[in-house]
């Protein structure tokens, strides 16, 4: 957190697909295989013991070890709700996941480096509050290649409260617009620039991640579960 108030934090060079690009390199070239499209339903168990995982489709893969990397939430309530699992681990449900983002990505055919006055990745934008603040997010100023030429690519975004997918659906289009608006307060000479708009929900982070309500990081960062950490 520190460092992202600092110095706006770091981009992997070519964004951020070149990161699990590069997993999935380093995976196959040791002999891995991966299964695309393949929803996990169940680790499966046996005696305290692992034996696999079930597919949605029915296909079930043997194996000695499973390592879940979705939201413990889901893994421990759903992938594994067959299974014994130590008392320990109910804590789980009462722990405070971290909250949600709302996030507009936005296409301008200008440079926002221009406008910089720092060289910079990132702009925390706050007016009177914390609860009245805007984060921008500049990755091609980072890496030119993430845009053409004269053209800049930007993110914006700001913690929310997990809604149902109503609020979502009838609120989308006046919460991007609040967003676009608050960046052109910050830059009102990009305002005719914009040549794309796209914006993520909650809802959508949870259908992607299956993070307990659509949180962006994690675990809540409090200091009662800072302290603790994790159950074992």
């Amino acid at each position: 957190i520190r460092g992202n108030i600092i110095d706006g934090g770091y981009f992997p060079q070519g964004g951020m697909q070149s990161l699990v690009d590069a997993f999935e390199e380093c995976f196959l070239g040791h002999g891995g295989e991966i299964k695309r499209k393949s929803f996990v339903t169940k680790v499966m168990v046996n005696a305290c013991k692992t034996t696999g995982i079930a597919l949605k489709d029915g296909e079930v893969i043997p194996s000695r070890v499973v390592i879940s990397n979705v939201d413990a939430t889901f893994t421990y309530n759903s992938l594994l709700s067959e299974a014994r699992i130590a008392d320990s681990m109910i804590r789980i449900n009462k722990m405070l996941p971290s909250c949600s983002v709302f996030i507009v990505y936005l296409a301008i055919s200008t440079s926002i480096k221009k406008l910089l006055k720092y060289n910079c990745s990132a702009i925390w934008n706050f007016t009177g509050s914390l609860y009245n603040g805007l984060i921008c997010m500049f990755p091609s100023v980072v890496d030119p290649n993430l845009s053409p030429p004269d053209s800049d690519s930007v993110v914006l975004y700001y913690g929310v409260p997990f809604k149902d997918k109503i609020y979502w659906e009838k609120n989308q289009y006046e919460i991007t617009s609040f967003f676009i608006q608050k960046f052109l307060s910050i830059f009102p000479d990009v305002k005719k620039t914009i040549a794309f708009h796209h914006s993520v929900t909650p809802i959508d982070l949870f259908n992607q991640t299956l993070n307990r309500n659509g949180a962006a990081r994690g675990w809540a960062p409090t200091i009662e579960q800072v302290n603790s950490f994790f159950p074992t």
